[in-house]
């Protein structure tokens, strides 16, 4: 079992807010991993993997990244660490828009209109992290379809071609999404 998280659990434990049984199931073995941020070297290498990784997964043929926006990387604060790195190489591989994504990343809004890259879901009485998880996930696949429909002018087969899902699969989508024009 792998499991990561930014809390201190020896504090937590002793505080009585964390199981003690199972902190120490979990930490047979500690790794401190510092943030990206403090880790900027193994940005371009990350970055690289993630663009070979989702080329493969998505059928794509992405060239790599351009010198303004690794440069752009070594800039960033990273504040996702390497889930937002992650996130925005998938977004650049299949939108092919490099600049569209590194534009929203350095000032621009993303999709749901809230800060770049980073969508905004209310939890507003929700418990369940897996609940918050889910609308976390509609929320960007959303985005993502709105961003690619824009992006190929509204031509459905188009964006349904590039997404890698059938062409009756997006529609459904738009309509769960109230994305038509």
């Amino acid at each position: 079992l792998l499991a990561c998280t930014r809390a201190d659990l020896r504090s937590a434990v002793e505080a009585g807010r964390f199981r003690e049984d199972l902190y120490n199931c979990l930490s047979v073995v500690h790794i401190s991993l510092p943030p990206l941020r403090e880790r900027k070297d193994e940005i371009d290498s990350l970055a690289r993997y993630f663009v070979k990784l989702f080329n493969f997964r998505y059928g794509r043929s992405y060239p790599g990244l351009s010198e303004e926006t690794q440069a752009v990387f070594l800039k960033y604060d990273w504040p996702g660490n390497i889930t937002e790195l992650q996130d925005i190489i998938r977004r650049i591989v299949v939108s092919e828009d490099e600049k569209a994504v590194v534009r929203e990343m350095v000032g621009g809004r993303g999709p749901s209109g809230d800060s770049p890259l980073q969508f905004r879901v209310s939890h507003e009485g929700v418990t369940s992290l897996r609940e918050i998880g889910r609308r976390a996930a509609k929320e960007a696949e959303k985005g993502i379809i709105l961003d690619m429909l824009e992006r190929t002018h509204w031509n459905r087969r188009k964006t349904a071609a590039l997404l890698q899902i059938s062409y009756k699969a997006l529609l459904y989508k738009i309509r769960e999404y109230d994305l038509d024009r």
